[in-house]
């Protein structure tokens, strides 16, 4: 989507592990700068994002209970298909933000390049935390693990702020601006 850019800015929302099944770690190898989001996140030396350890949604301010599962941790009440593997991971009381809040205090761009978006069921309620009408994204994706009707949610909710899916890979839908 971006051959030559060596200076995109990206978003990862749920950045989990730096390094193993990172969609931004090979970004920033190409010299490119963002934000990685996740409250409980690991092997993330060596990395030059800007590091918000903060759970997100729809709404800021909200006490919400999150297990903290390696890889599939979220939040309890929004958890889907791996809620009962989640479930048996300690949990713990967080206060919620919105990523349009993480992007303001960041000072980030209105053209973001790529967003990745994968919070284990909870993707709709941090897109529509993000103010789609404000900030551009070049593509996104967005995790939707096969479930219904989220997945469609997820994408007529994009849909109505310009954005297509254009590929689908095993639990991803990937999106570009119309």
């Amino acid at each position: 989507m971006f051959p030559g850019v060596t200076n995109g800015y990206f978003l990862d929302v749920g950045s989990g592990h730096g390094t193993i099944g990172s969609n931004t770690k090979a970004l920033e190898e190409l010299g490119w700068t963002g934000i990685c989001v996740d409250p409980f996140p690991t092997q993330m030396d060596g990395r030059s994002c800007v590091m918000t350890k903060e759970v997100v949604s729809s709404v800021s301010g909200q006490t919400v209970k999150f297990h903290t599962h390696a890889g599939l941790g979220g939040i309890a009440d929004t958890l889907g298909k791996w809620k009962d593997e989640a479930s048996k991971s300690p949990a713990v009381e967080l206060t919620t933000v919105t990523v349009g809040e993480i992007l303001e205090r960041a000072n980030a761009p209105n053209y973001i390049h790529f967003l990745s978006l994968d919070i284990e069921a909870a993707e709709l309620d941090a897109l529509r935390g993000i103010g789609l009408d404000r900030y551009r994204f070049g593509a996104m994706v967005i995790e939707h693990n096969e479930e219904e009707p989220k997945r469609t949610d997820i994408i007529n909710f994009v849909r109505g702020y310009g954005y297509e899916r254009v590929h689908t890979y095993k639990q991803d839908d990937f999106f570009a601006p119309r």
